[in-house]
């Protein structure tokens, strides 16, 4: 998973002239996923480490995890998105 994130940030910033904005967008979500990927298990030990509950801290660890996930998932789908006019029909 790490790499095809550095693999899709480095293809998002080849295709920076191209589509600035989805470009941006891409290469916040790869960064996203990689900080994620790198500072999960850190922050996990930590946390056991510290508090005595492990299973309240896997409840929350699962929500945390889930919801950023949800956020560079929404980053990747505004990128596809950006930048694209608006298609109109012509009748005919």
């Amino acid at each position: 998973m790490m790499l095809v994130a550095v693999a899709c940030a480095v293809v998002a910033v080849v295709q920076w002239r191209r589509a600035p904005v989805s470009s941006l967008l891409v290469v916040l979500a790869c960064g996203t996923s990689l900080a994620l990927l790198l500072a999960y298990p850190f922050a996990y030990n930590a946390a056991v480490h510290l508090f005595a509950n492990e299973d309240r801290i896997k409840v929350v660890f699962a929500f945390a995890w889930s919801f950023a996930r949800a956020i560079y998932l929404i980053l990747l789908v505004i990128a596809v998105y950006a930048g694209r006019s608006q298609h109109v029909q012509s009748t005919a």
